[in-house]
């Protein structure tokens, strides 16, 4: 019995050891940093995108990278985070499913002592040592703006008629923002009468929603704007099934995705506001770097602008977010009125090229 219980002790010692020993080959092991990208939503081109832009950071850092996909499920993502606290990994940039939601898991991960950068949709609350993202509001105002201006082109005046508003989901914070940014600027021509559906931020969504207002509002419809392109797919779709024809509405979106960039091509859209995608996850895997290595003189100041030449999402102002930095980057141009639609770092073009490499 002696035996069979040193025996049983050494066999717990000699797991626990390799289990010591593999979580530390997860997370690199020796000096080398490891940074952690939690995604809401792989799937979608930009998320995907955005990776790319974190991957190649991290190679230039020398910070080996992980990815993780919560595939838009709140659960998901907290059980992701709980993983990256027990592998020890030494950043954190997340993406988040639910703001309020998250905010568990950002605590916890300040708990571990993990610096946590957030991105895109960003959490309700938490500690953080930055953000990056764009100001959606401004970003859904451009895009307002930018109808205005193609329904003055096409009618020589703002006429009376429909704007639909093909929303994502205002469950998020994101979806509320481009959805009141958008009201702003269309709230001086009362004319203009705005119809909005959710259409959840995907195609097929999108397709019932736009389907369901031409159904309701026909030959009225003279405007449309969408808060992302990832949905013009199945808005395009439901305005050709319906009948219509989307050169005779001035549509405009953010992003510009692939499909935005073959309408503004085809005449069928009218604008696409620019959101550097890259730049999203190239910033936060920097902005990580910089926190754990303790370089704070590089970190963003707020009330400032943080400049690099050259640099697509150049001249990013710096807010205050829950006591933290927030880098917003430049969304100040529009698709193809000020970058035409073959320029090398739109989101549209990444997503052609990655497509395109994917068949090789």
């Amino acid at each position: 019995m002696k035996k069979f219980k040193c025996s049983l002790v050494l066999l717990l010692t000699i797991s626990l050891l390799i289990l010591s020993i593999s979580s530390i080959a997860i997370a690199g092991g020796d000096d080398q940093l490891v940074f952690a990208m939690v995604a809401r939503d792989i799937s979608d081109p930009f998320h995907a995108i955005v990776a790319d832009g974190a991957q190649s950071e991290c190679d230039k850092l020398g910070v080996k990278f992980i990815l993780k996909d919560s595939g838009n499920d709140l659960m998901t993502q907290l059980n992701i985070v709980d993983t990256l606290i027990s592998m020890g990994v030494d950043g954190v940039a997340i993406n988040a499913v639910d703001g309020a939601g998250v905010i568990p898991a950002i605590n916890a991960l300040d708990k571990a002592g993990i610096p946590v950068v957030g991105f895109d949709t960003l959490p309700d609350g938490g500690k953080f040592v930055a953000c990056v993202g764009v100001d959606n509001v401004d970003i859904s105002h451009s895009a307002g703006k930018a109808l205005i201006r193609g329904l003055k082109e096409k009618y020589g005046e703002v006429p009376e008629g429909v704007v639909l508003d093909i929303m994502g989901s205002v469950a998020m914070q994101i979806g509320r923002e481009r959805r009141d940014g958008f009201n702003k600027a269309l709230a001086e021509y009362p004319q203009l009468e705005i119809a909005e559906a959710q259409g959840m931020w995907n195609p097929d969504d999108a397709y019932k929603v736009t389907s369901d207002l031409m159904t309701k509002y026909g030959k009225q419809v003279i405007g449309m704007y969408t808060a992302a392109g990832c949905m013009a797919p199945g808005i395009a779709s439901a305005i050709k099934s319906a009948g219509y024809d989307m050169k005779d509405i001035v549509f405009t979106s953010i992003g510009p995705f692939a499909i935005d960039l073959q309408l503004i091509d085809e005449g069928k859209e009218y604008s696409s506001v620019v959101v550097p995608s890259l730049a999203q996850g190239e910033l936060s895997m920097k902005l990580l770097y910089y926190a754990v290595n303790n370089m704070m003189d590089k970190m963003p100041k707020i009330g400032e602008l943080m400049v690099e030449e050259g640099e697509f999402w150049s001249p990013a102002k710096v807010v205050e977010f829950l006591g933290s930095p927030r880098v917003n980057v430049n969304i100040e141009s529009l698709c193809p009125q000020d970058v035409p639609t073959d320029a090398p770092r739109l989101l549209g073009t990444l997503i052609n090229k990655k497509q395109e490499e994917m068949k090789k």
